[in-house]
């Protein structure tokens, strides 16, 4: 089977327009657009929305989506694999990540990697929990990274337990505290992350039990804290998105004590050659 033709497809999804898929693939436009008619053909259905502001996924494309990315997925797997044999590790390993992680923990592991395996590229794709169950679903990543999901049907493999903080302006009455239970922080306005779809977060309150004045809700944890140090109210997130901020912030222990597991899902099925070096690496770089 040609599988470049469902590359092209995927590509010119992602990016938006066949131009930019040319560009990604050292194809023409023409080109590009050829390979998807074939895919189409091929399926009998027409699989795009094609206009002057590029190209999109009709319900057709929308609903064979991950049946696309497993063809492609599996050729990449079989080259890889092949690679490996002949003891060259190469492809492309896709990971999905929270900001934080993608801001702290990967650039350094992806230059120590790189270093180790030159011929394997990288691409990662960052966004919230919800997003992270979604790309697995699709298979547009290899692994995410994230917090640990008891209903996900993934593989687990922890790598580091985060602290829960409450977040308040430098000047506030509760930034005196050495720590702080939600009750004590009931009466303060809130500003919710994730426009209050923040799995961490939902959780620890959730568990508490207690109620919040939420009076603020930002898509950004980054963007909450600039609200926080404006003095619009406080928030709750875990250490590591606060850590090398230059913000007029106290960042306050959670009482009683509550930390997100950080770690890695995966499918349960082989990942390639390439994508398993690399989770056996980040093991080994952020070992507890």
């Amino acid at each position: 089977m040609d599988t470049r033709k469902y590359e092209a497809l995927l590509y010119a999804v992602e990016l938006g327009s066949f131009s930019a898929a040319a560009e990604k693939m050292d194809y023409t436009p023409a080109g590009i657009s050829h390979m998807v008619e074939a895919v189409e053909q091929d399926l009998g259905l027409v699989l795009l929305h094609r206009g002057p502001n590029g190209v999109s996924l009709n319900e057709n494309g929308l609903e064979l989506l991950p049946q696309i990315r497993s063809i492609v997925h599996e050729a990449q797997l079989l080259k890889s694999k092949a690679a490996d044999i002949n003891g060259i590790v190469s492809g492309t390993v896709t990971v999905g990540a929270y900001f934080s992680i993608a801001t702290h923990w990967l650039p350094d592991i992806i230059r120590d990697f790189s270093a180790a395996y030159p011929g394997v590229s990288i691409q990662i794709r960052e966004g919230g929990h919800q997003m992270q169950m979604q790309w697995l679903k699709e298979a547009a990543i290899d692994f995410a990274m994230c917090s640990f999901d008891q209903a996900s049907p993934y593989r687990w493999i922890p790598l580091q337990d985060d602290p829960m903080v409450i977040v308040v302006p430098a000047a506030h009455p509760l930034a005196s505290h050495r720590s702080l239970s939600l009750k004590e922080c009931s009466e303060a306005p809130f500003v919710m992350p994730a426009f209050g779809d923040d799995y961490d977060v939902n959780q620890a309150v959730s568990d508490s039990g207690v109620r919040l004045k939420i009076k603020y809700s930002t898509v950004e944890n980054y963007s909450a804290i600039a609200m926080v140090e404006s003095g619009l109210g406080i928030s709750l997130m875990n250490r590591l998105i606060t850590q090398g901020l230059d913000r007029k912030v106290v960042c306050v222990p959670l009482d009683p004590p509550a930390s997100v597991p950080l770690g890695i899902l995966m499918p349960h099925g082989a990942l390639s050659p390439a994508a398993a070096r690399m989770v056996s690496f980040i093991q080994e770089k952020l070992k507890a």
